[in-house]
């Protein structure tokens, strides 16, 4: 069953001296973060941490927020570029660069090049 994310996510790379890979962060939840070896891994990842905030605060009694921009994703491309991507378009960029056996980021990249 695919899981929907209906929380902004911010994905930042991290740092060598933070153990590399990327970081994946949900401003709308206080504290739910969390990370993978790649960006889809982490945004992964962080579908898990949404639904065990909710939980936890249903658990609670704890108000959950309302997202504040649904369904967008920050991107992180290198060079300091952020886009702010729809869910379902990250969705399906992420499986067309599989597809081609490309990271992400490549696949962005040859397809902004290709438009310009």
């Amino acid at each position: 069953m695919k899981r929907r994310i209906d929380y902004p996510v911010e994905i930042r790379p991290l740092s060598d001296d933070d153990g590399g890979g990327f970081i994946a962060i949900v401003p709308d939840l206080p504290g739910c973060i969390s990370d993978g070896k790649t960006m889809d891994e982490a945004l992964h990842e962080v579908v898990d941490a949404i639904e065990s905030w909710i939980s936890v605060a249903k658990e609670f009694g704890d108000p959950i927020p309302v997202p504040d921009a649904l369904d967008t994703v920050n991107y992180l491309i290198p060079g300091d570029l952020v886009a702010k991507i729809p869910a379902k378009l990250y969705a399906k960029l992420s499986m067309k660069a599989k597809q081609d056996g490309v990271s992400l980021d490549i696949f962005i990249l040859n397809k902004l090049s290709e438009a310009v």
